[in-house]
């Protein structure tokens, strides 16, 4: 299965918080679908690059912001590479939820089995007392 997966940051400029910063954003794109959400980092509207996606300068912060935003990529990247070893079919959500560290509820057959019995046996219940 080929997959097109690319990772852009982007910076929110049209939310300025009290402090004069913005927040840059996620946007993971695969085969078509998207996905954004927030990276948690916050950034001087003057100093971010939008065609590299980067923060300009060599100040402390722009430098550890950066290197945050690569550290964001790679893991990105290395969640997607698993999903794609294992074979089967995923979307760009799965990448985002396995990055955010977002579990899916797993549940036991047998579980879902006596939920499905007990619902059963109240329709049942219902039946009677109406047919009664």
């Amino acid at each position: 299965m080929s997959y097109r997966f690319k990772i852009f940051f982007y910076a929110r400029k049209n939310y300025v918080d009290v402090n004069g910063e913005i927040s840059v954003m996620i946007r993971l794109m695969l085969d078509g679908q998207k996905a954004q959400f927030s990276s948690h980092l916050k950034v001087d509207p003057a100093l971010w690059d939008s065609k590299l996606n980067i923060v300009k300068g060599d100040s402390t912060t722009a430098v550890l912001i950066n290197e945050k935003l690569r550290e964001i990529r790679m893991e990105l990247n290395l969640h997607y590479k698993e999903l794609k070893q294992q074979g089967i079919y995923f979307t760009v959500d799965k990448i985002k939820d396995a990055y955010l560290g977002v579990k899916s509820k797993v549940q036991m057959l047998l579980v879902v089995f006596r939920e499905h019995n007990e619902e059963l046996k109240l329709r049942i219940v219902c039946i009677i007392s109406v047919s009664i």
